[in-house]
C-alpha cells in the first residue's frame, strides 16, 4: 500500500473515531539515533499543529496511543516516511 494513501486514510478516520494499527521506526534528529521498531496496536489521529508551532509538522503523523494508560504519554508523533505498516499492510513509497 502506498504510504501517502495510508496516511490520508488514517487522517480521514479521525473524525469518525476510527482506530488503526501502525508500526514505525523511531528517529531522534537531535541525537541522530533511531531504528527501533514501535508497534501501536490502537491509534487515532489527532489534529496536527501548524508548521509555525512545530517544525516540519506536515511531515509527521500526530496520533493518540489508545492503549497508553498515562495521559501524558498518550499524544504521540512519528515521521510519516518511517511508518512501515498500517493495519497489517506493508507500506511503500511508490
Amino acid at each position: 500500500m502506498n504510504l501517502y494513501k495510508a496516511v490520508a486514510e488514517m487522517k480521514a478516520t479521525a473524525g469518525t473515531e476510527g482506530e488503526f494499527r501502525i508500526k514505525y521506526r523511531k528517529y531522534n534528529r537531535d541525537t541522530g539515533q533511531g531504528g527501533d521498531l514501535v508497534i501501536v496496536q490502537r491509534a487515532r489521529c489527532r489534529p496536527s499543529p501548524t508548521s509555525e508551532r512545530v517544525e516540519h509538522a506536515d511531515h509527521k503523523l500526530h496520533f493518540i496511543d489508545l492503549d497508553q494508560t498515562k495521559p501524558e504519554l498518550m499524544n504521540r508523533t512519528c515521521w510519516q516516511v518511517l511508518i512501515v505498516e498500517y493495519n497489517g499492510k506493508a507500506l511503500t513509497l511508490d
